[in-house]
């Protein structure tokens, strides 16, 4: 639970798997579906009917405190290595809606510490708002 609160409130199981694999357990897919359908019993959080990923099934923390309580107790220098693997797994996971999700992958880079990666795509996620005429979220980017 402690790498899926590092996604966010709304995570994927294919990010939690990802996440677990670099750090080389033994843990596969399926080990991973077992877990978090367990921890779905006891209604800690939810699996939503569509994910916006193919292939991943999408949950949700049932409270926002809960995932904030369960984020605190990752390591501090260990919440960065996960928020760079995040990053990167929204960056592939995206394909070719990547744009949808750069305030998204922005964030998780600037909570792994790299600037430049995560200054990039907060200018391309202001360039999109703008060209889509939504200021308030353009200047929110830049």
């Amino acid at each position: 639970m402690q790498r899926a609160s590092v996604v966010g409130r709304l995570f994927w199981d294919a990010a939690v798997a990802e996440l677990q694999a670099r750090e080389g357990s033994t843990l596969d897919s399926e080990d991973i579906t077992a877990l978090l359908e367990a921890v779905r019993d006891r209604e800690l959080v939810f699996r939503r009917e569509r994910s916006a990923f193919a292939g991943a099934e999408e949950y949700i923390f049932k409270h926002a405190l809960l995932r904030d309580v369960t984020y605190e107790t990752v390591l501090l220098n260990l919440r960065r290595v996960y928020h760079g693997q995040v990053a990167q797994w929204l960056e592939t996971a995206a394909g070719e809606r990547i744009g949808e999700y750069l305030g998204l992958i922005a964030r998780h880079y600037e909570l792994a510490g790299e600037e430049e990666k995560a200054t990039e795509y907060l200018l391309r996620a202001g360039d999109r708002a703008r060209l889509a005429y939504s200021c308030p979220a353009a200047s929110s980017y830049y």
